[in-house]
């Protein structure tokens, strides 16, 4: 089960180089940092509502630049060969020459002034607004979220620390009882069945203690995750 489940995480790290039989997983148990201010720095789904509103407000200035005039410039460089059809009587001077000789180039400018399209442009630009002010509120609605994932993930950590010196006072217990009965069986003062029982009760408290450090783990690198998109 443990090579099995070490596979998975590197799968999920998407590492199918490394030969996970030589690798040796360390339990690393975070402390109980100060996290009452928690200030959101990096986070992905932040991120990408932030730009949303940023890509509308920036379409309708787009948007109102199609209402203003527009002057341009242009160039135009072009050669020709002509030659008379059905004509062949006709002496006309040779392809090279025509070439060389009918170039021309033209320049200008062009000024555009958008009349009867700015009741149109208006339109656009005043849907435009309503869809900015909808991704200021998907953003603003997203931050909301994301704070409060936060808080639950702040107090569940809080509940796992909490729990935490219960259950090893509720271990130590267990390895004094489990020390008295093991003396017990081996002199024969207990049978093998309440030996059993003790040494299992002493065994999922041992679960319970590493399940609880674990969770609280899991709950540092969610927040790091809300916060940070980091471990």
């Amino acid at each position: 089960l443990y090579e099995y489940q070490k596979k998975e995480l590197f799968q999920l790290m998407n590492d199918n180089e490394t030969n996970t039989k030589n690798v040796i997983l360390e339990p690393y148990f975070a402390t109980n940092s100060n996290e009452n201010n928690v200030e959101i720095t990096n986070n992905p789904k932040l991120k990408f509502a932030e730009i949303n509103y940023k890509s509308s407000k920036k379409e309708v200035g787009v948007l109102r630049g199609d209402n203003l005039p527009t002057l341009s410039a242009f160039y135009g460089f072009s050669t020709f060969y002509s030659a008379p059809i059905n004509r062949p009587d006709v002496v006309v001077d040779n392809f090279q020459t025509q070439f060389d000789n009918n170039k021309y180039h033209q320049t200008g400018l062009q000024l555009q002034i958008p009349i009867f399209t700015g009741f149109k442009h208006n339109r656009r630009i005043a849907a435009a607004k309503i869809q900015t002010e909808k991704t200021k509120w998907e953003a603003e609605q997203e931050k909301i979220k994301i704070n409060q994932q936060i808080e639950l993930e702040k107090t569940q950590k809080n509940n796992y620390l909490q729990r935490n010196q219960k259950l090893k006072n509720s271990l130590d217990l267990a390895e004094k009882m489990f020390t008295t009965s093991q003396a017990k069986f081996l002199t024969g003062k207990t049978d093998a069945v309440v030996f059993s029982t003790i040494k299992n009760q002493r065994l999922n408290a041992e679960y319970e203690v590493l399940k609880n450090d674990l969770l609280f783990q899991y709950t540092s690198v969610r927040i790091n995750l809300l916060t940070k998109n980091q471990l």
